[in-house]
Protein backbone atom coordinates (compact mmCIF):
# COMPACT_ATOMS: atom_id res chain seq x y z
CA UNK A 1 0.00 0.00 0.00
CA UNK A 2 1.21 3.48 -0.89
CA UNK A 3 2.19 6.13 1.66
CA UNK A 4 0.30 9.33 0.81
CA UNK A 5 1.50 12.92 1.13
CA UNK A 6 -0.52 15.13 3.43
CA UNK A 7 -0.67 18.87 2.81
CA UNK A 8 -2.87 21.84 3.55
CA UNK A 9 -4.59 23.36 0.51
CA UNK A 10 -2.96 26.72 -0.28
CA UNK A 11 -6.38 28.33 -0.79
CA UNK A 12 -8.83 26.85 1.74
CA UNK A 13 -6.26 25.34 4.19
CA UNK A 14 -8.10 22.00 4.27
CA UNK A 15 -5.92 18.95 4.96
CA UNK A 16 -5.57 16.72 1.89
CA UNK A 17 -4.14 13.23 1.33
CA UNK A 18 -2.78 12.38 -2.12
CA UNK A 19 -1.13 9.13 -3.22
CA UNK A 20 2.25 9.17 -4.98
CA UNK A 21 0.63 8.05 -8.26
CA UNK A 22 -1.51 11.19 -8.39
CA UNK A 23 0.94 13.60 -6.73
CA UNK A 24 2.39 16.07 -9.20
CA UNK A 25 3.43 18.73 -6.72
CA UNK A 26 -0.17 19.64 -5.96
CA UNK A 27 -0.82 22.70 -3.77
CA UNK A 28 -4.62 22.85 -4.01
CA UNK A 29 -7.31 20.38 -2.97
CA UNK A 30 -9.47 20.83 -6.08
CA UNK A 31 -9.74 22.55 -9.43
CA UNK A 32 -12.06 25.12 -7.82
CA UNK A 33 -9.41 26.21 -5.32
CA UNK A 34 -6.77 26.26 -8.05
CA UNK A 35 -8.81 28.46 -10.40
CA UNK A 36 -9.79 30.79 -7.52
CA UNK A 37 -6.13 31.28 -6.60
CA UNK A 38 -5.20 31.83 -10.26
CA UNK A 39 -7.88 34.51 -10.62
CA UNK A 40 -6.60 36.25 -7.46
CA UNK A 41 -2.99 36.20 -8.72
CA UNK A 42 -4.07 37.49 -12.13
CA UNK A 43 -6.15 40.27 -10.55
CA UNK A 44 -3.20 41.30 -8.33
CA UNK A 45 -0.87 41.36 -11.35
CA UNK A 46 -3.36 43.53 -13.24
CA UNK A 47 -3.59 45.96 -10.32
CA UNK A 48 0.20 46.18 -10.14
CA UNK A 49 0.37 46.89 -13.87
CA UNK A 50 -2.45 49.48 -13.73
CA UNK A 51 -0.54 51.36 -11.03
CA UNK A 52 2.42 51.97 -13.38
CA UNK A 53 2.55 54.84 -15.88
CA UNK A 54 2.48 52.58 -18.99
CA UNK A 55 -0.46 50.69 -17.50
CA UNK A 56 -2.45 53.86 -16.89
CA UNK A 57 -1.72 55.10 -20.43
CA UNK A 58 -2.72 51.78 -22.02
CA UNK A 59 -5.93 51.72 -19.99
CA UNK A 60 -6.77 55.29 -21.03
CA UNK A 61 -6.18 54.43 -24.71
CA UNK A 62 -8.28 51.27 -24.45
CA UNK A 63 -11.14 53.20 -22.83
CA UNK A 64 -10.91 55.92 -25.51
CA UNK A 65 -11.10 53.32 -28.33
CA UNK A 66 -14.06 51.63 -26.63
CA UNK A 67 -15.96 54.94 -26.33
CA UNK A 68 -15.31 55.64 -30.03
CA UNK A 69 -16.83 52.27 -30.99
CA UNK A 70 -20.06 52.94 -29.11
CA UNK A 71 -22.83 53.98 -31.49
CA UNK A 72 -25.42 55.16 -29.04
CA UNK A 73 -23.86 57.09 -26.21
CA UNK A 74 -25.61 56.52 -22.91
CA UNK A 75 -24.60 57.72 -19.52
CA UNK A 76 -26.28 54.94 -17.53
CA UNK A 77 -26.71 51.36 -18.60
CA UNK A 78 -29.37 49.02 -17.33
CA UNK A 79 -28.46 45.91 -15.44
CA UNK A 80 -28.23 42.64 -17.32
CA UNK A 81 -30.46 39.82 -16.18
CA UNK A 82 -28.33 37.47 -14.09
CA UNK A 83 -29.14 33.75 -14.09
CA UNK A 84 -30.15 32.36 -10.76
CA UNK A 85 -27.18 31.06 -8.86
CA UNK A 86 -27.12 27.36 -8.20
CA UNK A 87 -26.12 25.94 -4.85
CA UNK A 88 -23.67 23.09 -5.27
CA UNK A 89 -22.95 20.71 -2.43
CA UNK A 90 -19.25 20.11 -1.94
CA UNK A 91 -18.12 16.55 -1.51
CA UNK A 92 -15.80 15.90 1.40
CA UNK A 93 -12.17 15.30 0.53
CA UNK A 94 -10.81 11.84 1.30
CA UNK A 95 -9.35 12.61 4.72
CA UNK A 96 -9.28 9.85 7.25
CA UNK A 97 -11.98 9.93 9.84
CA UNK A 98 -11.68 7.52 12.71
CA UNK A 99 -13.27 4.22 11.78
CA UNK A 100 -13.18 4.89 8.03
CA UNK A 101 -10.65 3.82 5.42
CA UNK A 102 -8.25 6.44 4.12
CA UNK A 103 -8.17 7.26 0.42
CA UNK A 104 -6.46 9.53 -2.08
CA UNK A 105 -8.43 12.73 -2.72
CA UNK A 106 -7.90 12.40 -6.49
CA UNK A 107 -8.36 8.69 -7.31
CA UNK A 108 -9.88 7.42 -4.01
CA UNK A 109 -7.28 4.62 -3.95
CA UNK A 110 -6.78 3.24 -0.42
CA UNK A 111 -3.57 4.52 1.15
CA UNK A 112 -1.40 3.62 4.11
CA UNK A 113 -1.90 4.99 7.61
CA UNK A 114 1.65 6.37 7.49
CA UNK A 115 1.65 9.75 5.77
CA UNK A 116 4.49 11.82 4.34
CA UNK A 117 4.70 15.57 4.87
CA UNK A 118 7.13 16.10 2.00
CA UNK A 119 7.59 14.94 -1.59
CA UNK A 120 9.06 11.62 -2.65
CA UNK A 121 12.56 12.25 -3.91
CA UNK A 122 13.12 9.82 -6.72
CA UNK A 123 16.69 9.52 -7.92
CA UNK A 124 17.23 9.18 -11.65
CA UNK A 125 18.34 5.80 -12.95
CA UNK A 126 22.11 5.52 -13.06
CA UNK A 127 23.67 2.31 -14.33
CA UNK A 128 26.20 0.71 -12.03
CA UNK A 129 29.70 1.91 -12.72
CA UNK A 130 31.98 -0.95 -13.64
CA UNK A 131 35.67 -0.61 -13.76
CA UNK A 132 37.94 -2.61 -16.03
CA UNK A 133 40.77 -2.33 -13.54
CA UNK A 134 39.97 -3.51 -10.04
CA UNK A 135 42.15 -2.89 -7.08
CA UNK A 136 43.28 -5.93 -5.23
CA UNK A 137 45.07 -6.24 -1.95
CA UNK A 138 48.31 -6.78 -3.91
CA UNK A 139 48.09 -3.26 -5.34
CA UNK A 140 48.48 -1.58 -1.94
CA UNK A 141 51.86 -1.41 -0.08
Amino acid sequence: MDSPRQFACAACRQLVLICSHCDRGNRYCSAACSSQARRARSRAAGERYQSTRPGRLNNANRQRRWRERQLNKVTHQGSLAHPESAVVALEPIGIAVSGQERGCCVCARPVSDFVRLSFCHRTPYRPAQTSLWRKTTDDFP
